[in-house]
């Protein structure tokens, strides 16, 4: 990839300020938000905005006012909204714990999907974050949302095991944590890792933050329904 290839970053959010400091040093990199006011052509858009209403045709408008050879879509977005948005666009998720996105970019393995994908990877491959090439757009935009679901759906686990003690007047130290971090102790032994077992604090509350709500609605699934529903009785 060339390193005078132009990049815009649109959205100035937490993942659009991330993704500029990482690229800033290596490309010449520029930045806007929804209100203000850019011209000139871009090689590559990077959309970091939320699925918001009309998102599709939004970003059609941007590739339209900025004529770029490649998009990348690091937002969250339903399944199918990337092949929905045209042949050069790329669904890329973000992984990392908010507010610090820039070093979960750099620690995480970047995935990428859709037509365009080794050329989008190559922008991070050559500047040090590990990617991989995914089979499609749509691979990458279930992944993200059920890689946050997965996480909503064990916060609901540990607080449902919470209440059960509290009703039986058990201790939830010795029902949960300490069998399953003796269990993952175990089979971490044995040599099998893969079925090592989250092991969470009950959080008071409903479930907050950037990310695991959100996405649930993204998906239309009885998985996200239940988590959605039992998070309105916390």
């Amino acid at each position: 990839m060339k390193t005078t290839d132009t990049h815009l970053i649109i959205g100035k959010g937490e993942i659009g300020k991330a993704l500029y400091n990482i690229l800033k040093p290596y490309y010449k990199v520029y930045i806007r938000d929804k209100d203000d006011d850019l011209n000139g052509t871009f090689d590559v858009l990077h959309i970091c905005y939320p699925p918001i209403k009309n998102f599709i045709n939004i970003t059609k408008s941007y590739i339209k006012k900025y004529n770029p050879k490649l998009v990348i879509l690091h937002s969250t977005v339903p399944v199918g909204y990337a092949k929905k948005v045209g042949a050069i666009a790329v669904h890329s998720p973000i992984r990392g714990k908010h507010p610090h996105l820039e070093k979960g970019i750099k620690t995480f393995v970047k995935y990428f999907g859709g037509p365009k994908a080794k050329e989008a990877a190559k922008y991070f491959s050559q500047i040090g974050i590990k990617t991989k090439i995914m089979t499609n757009s749509e691979t990458t935009e279930l992944l993200k949302i059920l890689d946050t679901t997965y996480y909503g759906w064990n916060i609901v686990f540990a607080k449902e095991v919470k209440r059960i003690c509290d009703k039986l007047k058990l201790d939830f130290n010795e029902v949960y944590t300490i069998p399953n971090q003796d269990y993952n102790e175990g089979y971490i032994k044995l040599k099998m890792p893969h079925v090592v077992r989250p092991v969470l604090k009950p959080m008071e509350g409903k479930i907050g933050g950037h990310c695991i709500i959100p996405n649930l609605y993204l998906l239309k699934d009885w998985l996200t329904d239940i988590i959605k529903e039992r998070n309105k009785k916390y």
